[in-house]
């Protein structure tokens, strides 16, 4: 259940943050002129908020996670590695059951690690939406903040493990790598 609640939080910052991306993508619409100039900046800055909070509160989910994301991280290895050591000297008997086990590791790490990695992904195209945009026919004001959002969207969205690197797709590698290891040494 633990699990199915971090999944949740993970999914809807990388939903919200695709959502973003397509709302300032298209914000600028084809029969635009400039008497509605002030109405599409106030769009513009209601989509700064957006983004702020986006910003927020996956900054909240990975202080309050970082290290529970640290521990998960340490122990799947060693639960994957333990489990395949089982399945590789078990009897027939138990080999469902091992079996689905392992496979459940394997998926709850990459399940995490794919989100993670979506997270950063989703949060550097807010910029190229953005630029994607007709933002050439705004104003000063509106060239102005486009350009503090294109300069915050630099700087990606990650979840990290504890205060180490950043969680991605290339961390649910290393954890099966380790494992491996782990396998080749439990074995001799």
């Amino acid at each position: 259940m633990t699990h199915g609640v971090y999944i949740t939080l993970l999914v809807y910052a990388s939903a919200q943050l695709h959502i973003l991306q397509i709302r300032l993508r298209d914000y600028v619409e084809e029969g635009f002129n400039e008497s509605n100039m002030q109405e599409k900046i106030a769009i513009l800055k209601e989509y700064i908020r957006e983004h702020q909070c986006i910003i927020n509160f996956t900054k909240f989910v990975n202080g309050s996670t970082k290290y529970i994301l640290m521990i998960e991280y340490l122990l799947s290895s060693m639960d994957i590695a333990t489990v395949s050591v089982n399945l590789i000297k078990i009897e027939s008997s138990e080999l469902l059951w091992l079996t689905c086990f392992l496979v459940l590791l394997i998926l709850q790490i990459s399940v995490i690690a794919w989100i993670c990695n979506e997270i950063k992904v989703q949060s550097e195209a807010i910029g190229t939406a953005l630029y994607q945009s007709r933002w050439y026919l705004m104003n000063k004001e509106a060239l102005v903040l486009i350009q503090v959002i294109i300069a915050r969207t630099q700087r990606p969205l990650v979840l990290t493990i504890g205060p180490f690197s950043p969680m991605t797709n290339r961390s649910a590698l290393t954890v099966f790598k380790a494992a491996y290891s782990y396998v080749s040494i439990m074995t001799k």
